[in-house]
């Protein structure tokens, strides 16, 4: 075993963020060195694997890792009232452990070397280098990349903390339309929802993300839409970040992915927002190492102000304030929401202007609508009355 190693930048999480990363690095040139805790990355399955055809976009990959296509969100109140979203770009439902694997053999490719099955324990910054120590051996590295995780190490090391969710999720037969995803909202589970995802040849991702007794809601909920638990393929589990991302920029390390929380705390997805962060923060590096300058505010300005991650933050702060809303709502408040998502105005906008990840020309579509005023005004007063609490959310970081 190498006790010793010596890099250029060492990234501990060998997820979607940390292979694809270390590719773009390695692809330039760049020595990498990936910790990844887990015997195999990607492994266990912990996300819903839902993206916006934006996706194919970003990156080149292969089609076998897309699995289904949906084209409608049915949004579902715990009274039995429910509203359809079509989606225009009929997001990609996605194998995600055969994703991550995706990256990590392309990385590998690349030169990135992998230290799996391997715990990332401290760091110590010198002027000269940070030593990154891990259970088995010390690692000598220019930059320190955290792509962790939303229970990041390397994010707590810097004083940052996210607030999680914890969550459940099975694989499961279930009988549901291969086009349609459903998003259950009960006022009782607080901060996310229920879903049902579709990956086809008759099986469902089901899950579940509350802060109230996870387990008895989530059976309940199994009871709710009638799951057959005998045909539970799966059991998974998680934890979903709720923020937005703060500050991501350190002397010789930055933040990445949930580590950063680069997430949507509307849904709680991130893939396509973490793919387009990881070109901008592989382009700081880059000029970095060109320059031989490490400093917080060289990453500051090159990384965490630069403007296409403004432009992430922006999308990734609406969402976060979005979610602020939703959890101070009760029945009453998502049932007129719903009642503004049924107009054949709003409908067509969606299906225009609606985007999983850019929410914002939608919002700014629908509020130029003279003829939704009226619900928009009925709305915005209730959201109002509860402006004091969803202030203090903001402050306290939810």
């Amino acid at each position: 075993m190498d006790n010793h190693l010596t890099h250029d930048v060492c990234i501990i999480g060998g997820n979607i963020a940390g292979s694809y990363l270390a590719y773009l690095l390695a692809s330039n040139g760049v020595s990498v060195v990936v910790v990844e805790q887990n015997r195999t990355p990607g492994l266990p399955l912990q996300c819903a694997g839902i993206v916006s055809q934006r996706f194919s976009n970003i990156v080149e990959i292969d089609p076998s890792i897309i699995i289904n296509r949906v084209n409608t969100a049915w949004l579902i109140l715990e009274n039995g009232k429910r509203v359809s979203v079509s989606i225009q770009d009929n997001p990609y439902v996605l194998d995600r452990v055969k994703l991550d694997q995706y990256f990590y053999k392309k990385a590998e490719s690349a030169g990135v070397r992998y230290l799996v099955h391997e715990k990332f324990l401290t760091c110590e910054k010198t002027d000269e280098c940070m030593f990154i120590n891990t259970n088995r051996r010390t690692i000598r590295a220019k930059i320190l990349v955290g792509c962790d995780g939303p229970n990041s190490r390397v994010a707590k090391l810097h004083g940052i903390t996210h607030n999680i969710i914890p969550a459940k999720q099975i694989r499961i037969l279930y009988p549901y339309p291969n086009c349609s995803v459903s998003m259950y909202f009960k006022e009782y589970w607080q901060n996310l929802f229920g879903w049902i995802i579709p990956e086809g040849e008759g099986i469902c991702r089901i899950g579940l993300g509350c802060k109230k007794n996870l387990k008895s809601s989530f059976a309940s909920f199994l009871d709710e839409i009638q799951a057959d638990k005998s045909h539970i393929i799966e059991y998974l589990g998680g934890q979903i970040l709720i923020g937005y991302p703060k500050r991501i920029a350190f002397d010789r390390t930055i933040l990445l992915g949930d580590a950063a929380g680069m997430v949507k705390a509307t849904t709680g997805g991130g893939i396509n927002t973490l793919l387009k962060a990881s070109t901008y923060a592989s382009e700081a590096i880059l000029k970095s190492l060109e320059e031989n300058k490490f400093s917080s505010q060289f990453y500051i300005t090159h990384y965490q102000n630069s403007r296409g991650i403004r432009q992430l933050k922006r999308n990734i702060l609406l969402h976060y304030m979005a979610r602020l809303i939703m959890i101070n709502f009760t029945q009453k408040d998502y049932e007129m929401c719903f009642l503004l998502l049924n107009q054949p105005k709003t409908k067509e906008l969606l299906l225009k202007y609606g985007d999983m990840d850019f929410p914002l020309r939608f919002v700014l579509k629908i509020l130029m609508r003279v003829d939704l005023w009226k619900l928009l005004f009925i709305i915005v007063a209730r959201v109002l009355r509860k402006l004091p609490k969803i202030i203090r959310d903001l402050v306290n970081g939810g």
